[in-house]
C-alpha cells in the first residue's frame, strides 16, 4: 500500500452496504406507490361489467304485490327468473375479464 491509501475497515463497508440496500428499499417503496395496476382501458371494462351488473338487479327489481292481490306471475316471470341472473352473470364475467386481462399500459 502507498502513503496516500486509506485501509477501509470492515464496519464502514458493511454500513455503505447498508445505506445502498436501504436506499433500493426505499425505491422500491416508491415504485410500489406510484404503481397502477390496471391500465385505462382495464378500467373501463371493469366500469362497463359493473354496469351490466346494476342493469341486471334493476331487471331482478320490481314484483311488489299486497297480500290480498298474489300475483305469482308478476314475481316468477322468465325476466326475473331467467334474464336477470343471466345478466348479473355477463356483468360479472366481464369484470373477471378485465381483471385477467394482460395491461397494455407501460
Amino acid at each position: 500500500m502507498g502513503k496516500g491509501d486509506k485501509k477501509i475497515s470492515k464496519s464502514e463497508t458493511a454500513s455503505k452496504k447498508e445505506s445502498n440496500a436501504e436506499k433500493r428499499a426505499r425505491n422500491r417503496k416508491n415504485e410500489i406507490k406510484n404503481t397502477i395496476f390496471f391500465g385505462k382501458q382495464q378500467y373501463q371494462i371493469i366500469v362497463a361489467g359493473l354496469v351490466i351488473v346494476v342493469i341486471g338487479l334493476l331487471l331482478m327489481s320490481g314484483g311488489n304485490n299486497p297480500p290480498e292481490n298474489w300475483d305469482a306471475n308478476a314475481i316468477y316471470n322468465w325476466r326475473r327468473i331467467t334474464l336477470a341472473p343471466f345478466v348479473i352473470l355477463s356483468g360479472l364475467a366481464v369484470v373477471i375479464y378485465a381483471i385477467f386481462k394482460p395491461s397494455t399500459a407501460a
